[in-house]
């Protein structure tokens, strides 16, 4: 029929069962090809319309189940592609389009579970992918978008139980990296703020319950650092704020229980230091102050000098507490053992 032009053709094969079906129509060009075949189940269909351009494309086959599908539309170049395999069950899916350029693609493969996902949009440039392993369970997840340029990763393994993340965004440069091993139980945090600056690291070790933070802020910079050990019980603080410059250490150790305590302020110069000992019970007091200059120094023998204050010094049952005054510029020197 020149009207529509309308062709039909079929094709009937008993042995193997071959079915064809053809149809074309000039006023709107459609195009339909079936192909079916019996023993192996083989299904074909191609679908072309020209205005629009739109492209279908079916296959499957019984024994291993392969499914593709093709879908292509011009004017806005939409690309779709689909593949499944029951044996390792593959899946595939591709989505194109053009004028916003999104890209997705899914791998399923059951022996191993391999999952994959991307995705592309470059008006924004948003990055998607993730993969997933079974027999490692590795986790993979990438996120990228250029207007804020944040990106996100994450890995995971369960042998190792690696987890790994790390987040960027440029207009506040915020970087946070997480990393957990469950064989050592590693975790380490980092976080960076550029208009702040801050810094933040954690470290945990659970064998040795290593436990480090560090935190960075350049408008004040306060530093803090933790650092923390079972087997000896070791633990470390040191603060620092440039703007008064105070400086605080702390060390503990279980095994001899020591002690250490650092104040260092640079307006008024305050130096305090503590030491203790359990084992032999020794106190050590430092205090240094410019103005002042206070100094208490030595298990045996303690020297003051310059102070208004009353101070209180305990060692092994034996209290003392001295007064001094500028003005008469006491210089004591005091010999003691504990009792």
């Amino acid at each position: 029929m020149d009207s529509k032009t309308l062709y039909l053709l079929y094709s009937f094969t008993d042995s193997k069962t071959l079915y064809l079906v053809y149809s074309f129509t000039d006023s709107k060009t459609l195009n339909l090809v079936y192909s079916f075949i019996d023993s192996k189940t083989l299904s074909l269909v191609y679908s072309f319309i020209d205005s629009k351009t739109l492209h279908l494309v079916y296959s499957f086959i019984d024994s291993k189940t392969l499914h593709l599908v093709y879908s292509f539309i011009h004017s806005k170049t939409l690309h779709l592609v689909y593949s499944f395999i029951d044996s390792k069950t593959l899946h595939l899916v591709y989505s194109f389009i053009d004028s916003k350029t999104l890209y997705l693609v899914y791998s399923f493969i059951d022996s191993k579970t391999l999952h994959l996902v991307y995705s592309f949009i470059d008006s924004k440039t948003l990055h998607l992918v993730y993969s997933f392993i079974h027999s490692k369970t590795l986790h993979l997840v990438y996120s990228f978008i250029d207007s804020k340029t944040l990106h996100l990763v994450y890995s995971f393994i369960h042998s190792k139980t690696l987890h790994l993340v790390y987040s960027f965004i440029h207009s506040k440069t915020l970087h946070l990296v997480y990393s957990f091993i469950d064989s050592k139980t590693l975790h380490l945090v980092y976080s960076f703020i550029d208009s702040k600056t801050l810094y933040l690291v954690y470290s945990f070790i659970d064998s040795k319950t290593l436990s480090l933070v560090y935190s960075f802020i350049d408008s004040k910079t306060l530093y803090l650092v933790y650092s923390f050990i079972d087997s000896k019980t070791l633990y470390l603080v040191y603060s620092f704020v440039d703007s008064k410059t105070l400086y605080l250490v702390y060390s503990f150790i279980d095994s001899k229980t020591l002690h250490l305590v650092y104040s260092f302020i640079d307006s008024k110069t305050l130096y305090l230091v503590y030491s203790f000992v359990d084992y032999k019970t020794l106190y050590l007091i430092y205090s240094f102050v410019d103005n002042k200059t206070l100094y208490l120094v030595d298990s045996k023998t303690l020297y003051l000098v310059y102070s208004k204050t009353v101070y209180l010094v305990y060692s092994k049952t034996l209290y003392l507490i001295y007064s001094f005054i500028d003005r008469k510029n006491i210089v004591p020197r005091l010999q003691f053992y504990g009792q």
